[in-house]
């Protein structure tokens, strides 16, 4: 099982990528799935990883940040970035068609019906 302690040793403050406009988003949902990708985060406002699918129970976030970093992201983390860049490094994204990105963040605790969906990606 993946905890903070995990996700904190495969965080680094650090990115090498390099960011287009394209990879700027007010909010991206970046769903959970069963095999490891590397993203990289820059002048994020919050970075959000949570256990599998949210519940909404506060029992779901592992680990919060803010500002750059990179990390290889464990199987079964779901994560959610509010104002800045986030991309996937990772070749086996390209199955992360379902990512979200809207212009008004969904709270972690909140009702699934509360957002609309503004952009969705082919690849992320």
């Amino acid at each position: 099982m993946i905890d903070a302690q995990e996700l904190r040793r495969r965080w680094s403050d650090k990115t090498e990528a390099v960011f287009s406009p394209s990879d700027l988003s007010n909010y991206v949902e970046i769903p959970a799935r069963n095999y490891e990708r590397v993203f990289d985060f820059q002048s994020c406002k919050s970075i959000v990883f949570l256990k599998g699918v949210r519940t909404g129970a506060p029992e779901d976030v592992i680990l919060m940040s803010q500002g750059s970093g990179h990390m290889v992201l464990p199987a079964g983390v779901q994560v959610l970035v509010t104002d800045g860049y986030a991309k996937c490094a990772s070749e086996s994204s390209a199955a992360a068609s379902d990512t979200v990105t809207s212009d008004k963040p969904k709270p972690v605790a909140a009702p699934a019906d509360d957002w609309k969906v503004v952009a969705q990606s082919d690849r992320y």
